[in-house]
């Protein structure tokens, strides 16, 4: 898998500027106490904000046996949370989907 996350959610980020100051749009990246991963990104007044997201729920089946990749859209925020080994397939998640998003409306 390519490391490209982070310059790809820097360019969303930027493409989102005028959105993101006129509502204080955030993107949150933190850790939790499970231990993982936890992201969350304002989606109010962007391009993502009215679109559907297919809510993505892989559980492990015993505590920390397996992997945990969890997210949804909530109140015009997208949240999504994971184990500390997945936290490029959790960037992933919510890059791919702002991709398809932008690629369907054109």
């Amino acid at each position: 898998m390519a490391m490209d996350q982070l310059p790809r959610l820097q360019r969303w980020f930027t493409e989102q500027s005028e959105a993101y100051q006129e509502n204080d749009g955030a993107i949150r990246i933190s850790t939790t106490e499970g231990p993982g991963w936890s992201l969350a990104v304002d989606l109010e007044g962007t391009a993502l904000e009215d679109k559907d997201f297919p809510e993505i729920e892989e559980l492990p089946d015993e505590p920390r046996t397996s992997t945990l990749l969890t997210c949804w859209v909530e109140r015009d925020i997208w949240l999504g949370f994971c184990d500390p080994t997945q936290l490029a397939r959790l960037l992933d998640s919510f890059l791919n989907w702002a991709n398809s998003a932008h690629t369907a409306r054109r």
